[in-house]
């Protein structure tokens, strides 16, 4: 089944051409049953799948959709509009603390993907302290062949001022100097939007990422040992 047609893309594409308040207001039932209705009914068809990869989701599909409009109170002469449509998953709510899932459909690309892109202080320390501690099973988790094929490489921002509690485990993992853990892969629009095997293709990716979602949850909700780790014959004390 497809759930999009050609007047979602012709819509961003004229958006990207004529990004005003004006323009969008004069075009608002376009962006309704072209741009944002086909969307929703899409999240609502892959809502039930998100809950069954994640039993602690409790979204509604309203709820998981971000603004098409940008808060320009953190913005600099940016357009007023996003050229793309997004919706995020997780527990508590799509800005919640916890990894999830993200998807953005816009005019030239689609993103599928997961885990967190931002962290706060403390679960940030939670989670190094986790690989630290979990060091194979992390390794695992993100060297195991699917999860390479469709996202490769855990992306993330490195702190540059590590703290050096963590020194020991960086020469081991280099990625605990991350500071977001989230994945995700790249679409052509024009090759996925309006596939039959859309739903299906998005569902496949959110469940590749859901072990990796797991490790970040626990990390942060409930250590698996003590503050304390043995690490090159000396205590580590984070």
């Amino acid at each position: 089944m497809a759930y999009f047609n050609r007047g979602y893309t012709d819509f961003f594409q004229q958006l990207s051409k004529n990004n005003s308040k004006r323009w969008f207001a004069e075009n608002r039932k376009w962006y309704e049953l072209a741009v944002r209705e086909p969307f929703k009914e899409f999240l609502d068809e892959l809502l039930p799948y998100i809950k069954e990869l994640d039993k602690g989701i409790h979204m509604e599909s309203k709820d998981a959709l971000f603004r098409v409009n940008r808060d320009q109170r953190f913005t600099n002469n940016k357009p007023p509009y996003k050229t793309h449509m997004a919706a995020g998953f997780s527990r508590g709510g799509r800005k919640s603390l916890y990894a999830g899932f993200y998807l953005q459909f816009g005019m030239e690309h689609i993103i599928i993907g997961g885990g967190l892109p931002f962290i706060e202080k403390d679960a940030l320390r939670k989670i190094r302290i986790e690989i630290g501690y979990n060091k194979d099973q992390f390794n695992r988790i993100i060297e195991k062949p699917e999860f390479k094929t469709l996202y490769g490489a855990i992306l993330g921002e490195n702190e540059k001022n590590l703290p050096k509690s963590f020194i020991d485990i960086y020469e081991d993992q280099p990625i605990i100097a991350n500071k977001q853990f989230y994945y995700g892969a790249l679409y052509k629009t024009e090759k996925w939007l309006f596939n039959d095997g859309l739903l299906m293709h998005v569902i496949n990716h959110f469940r590749v990422g859901v072990e990796f979602n797991n490790f970040l949850i626990k990390a942060i909700s409930n250590f698996s040992r003590p503050h304390q780790i043995s690490q090159k014959k000396k205590i580590v004390q984070f």
